[in-house]
């Protein structure tokens, strides 16, 4: 047994004739097959990475055209004059109110005084219209009844003027019927006399012949003597008539004289009835006078604000809590109304404005977080949210905004501005976020952080 099997012969392998090949692989060789086996976890590694970041870019919204905004309070003056202090420098923090510059006060102190001198001028003409009218008010009552009683007056002497006149008139007329009776007695009176003169010629001639008795002669003396004493008071009566028509004449002479002053007096007292009638035009002149002075006081108020407003406008303060920035005001420097010289930066009011391609934006809504990664300070991630989308693309608020209705269009993916505000606590006044930084910001727009955005 044992020289056979020490005489058999081992088994040849099939040898494939010549010029034929085998479908065996070669042996590799120990050295690709060790770099197989460490780039082996390497390519797995890989792929997970590269599906956790595909599966990541699905619910995540990734731009760097990004950069810190901020309110840039630009400073100006409001008034215009030499600069007399500047109380800052540049990159200097300052506290909202605190003295930036101030703007020699001469010129304004005087323009206070003198505006302080026009307020006190119009306040006196105020006062002198004021007075003006009280008086007119005052006497314009008192004239129109003063002068419609002298009318009153003038108008009753004229009417006992009249009556008077018209007892003259009476008495004239009165004493003329008594002066013809006079003379009426007179003429038989006379007769009378004649008669009783020739009855005493005849008596007495008959007398002297002895042909008439004493008695006869001597009643036909006393019938003469007796026409002779009537004669004489007829006379008398006639004189007094015609003293009597001189008084009667010159009394009615003397009531139409008296009828023209008064009718002149009455004339008088109307001219000055229509003078006092005139008063309240005149109240109404001063009382326009009146506010027009008042409307004096309120302009000269008026411009002694301005003049103080302007003389405060020479202190200029910092309008907010911020950094000096731009300066570029130096002392004995003609400052000009609106001219800017510096900016105050506040940098605890800073966000990120991100602009993200307008395919980025089909599920980011307001409110959903986001990471910024500063580039000034890369090892630092601060937190934030969206706050709010731009109306329209940056394009279509630049200054030459594409006109794609004319020329050859070519279609360029545009950028949408998205306003990003940083959560309470990411401030780090150690890495204040200032305006133009370049950020990278991250959005989540995954359903659960959406849902999150819209909760109440």
């Amino acid at each position: 047994m044992a020289d056979e099997k020490r005489g058999k012969p081992k088994p040849v392998a099939d040898v494939p004739p010549p010029g034929e090949k085998t479908w065996e692989s070669p042996a590799r060789p120990p050295g690709k097959r060790r770099r197989l086996l460490l780039a082996l976890p390497l390519i797995v590694v890989g792929g997970a990475y590269g599906g956790y970041w595909y599966v990541w870019s699905l619910t995540h919204e990734r731009t760097d055209d990004a950069q810190t905004e901020g309110h840039i309070h630009a400073v100006s003056s409001k008034v215009s004059g030499y600069v007399a202090e500047v109380w800052v420098r540049d990159n200097q923090v300052v506290a909202k109110g605190e003295v930036l510059v101030r703007i020699r006060l001469e010129d304004y102190q005087a323009r206070v005084r003198l505006a302080e001198a026009k307020l006190a001028q119009a306040e006196a003409d105020l006062k002198t219209a004021e007075h003006n009218v009280a008086v007119l008010q005052g006497t314009t009552a008192a004239a129109i009844a003063e002068a419609r009683a002298g009318v009153r007056q003038e108008e009753a002497r004229l009417e006992g003027t009249r009556k008077d006149a018209d007892s003259a008139q009476a008495k004239l007329a009165a004493a003329i019927a008594a002066r013809e009776q006079a003379q009426a007695q007179v003429k038989a009176a006379q007769a009378d006399f004649d008669y009783a003169s020739y009855n005493l010629g005849r008596i007495s001639a008959l007398r002297e012949q002895n042909q008439a008795a004493e008695d006869e002669a001597q009643l036909a003396e006393a019938q003469c003597r007796a026409a002779e004493a009537k004669l004489s008071a007829a006379n008398e009566s006639v004189n007094l008539s015609a003293a009597q028509i001189n008084a009667a004449q010159n009394a009615l002479a003397a009531a139409q004289a008296a009828i023209v002053v008064a009718e002149a007096a009455i004339d008088k007292q109307k001219g000055k009835l229509e003078d006092a009638l005139t008063g309240p035009d005149q109240v109404r002149v001063a009382e326009a006078r009146l506010e027009l002075a008042r409307g004096g006081v309120l302009a000269a108020r008026a411009q002694l604000d301005l003049a103080r407003l302007e003389l405060g406008y020479c202190t200029i303060t910092t309008p907010a809590d911020g950094v000096i920035s731009k300066r570029s005001v130096e002392v004995g420097q003609y400052l000009q109304p609106g001219q800017s010289f510096l900016a105050v930066v506040p940098l605890d009011d800073t966000w990120v404005v991100a602009n993200f391609k307008e395919t980025h934006l089909r599920n980011m809504r307001v409110g959903q977080p986001a990471r910024l990664q500063v580039d000034a300070y890369p090892d630092h991630l601060f937190r934030g949210h969206v706050e709010s989308v731009a109306a329209g693309t940056g394009a279509r608020f630049s200054i030459l905004p594409p006109e794609n209705a004319t020329g050859n269009f070519v279609k360029v993916v545009q950028r949408v501005p998205v306003k990003i505000v940083l959560d309470d606590g990411e401030r780090d006044p150690q890495r204040p976020l200032r305006p133009g930084m370049n950020v990278v910001v991250t959005v989540d727009t995954s359903e659960r952080a959406s849902a999150a955005a819209s909760a109440p």
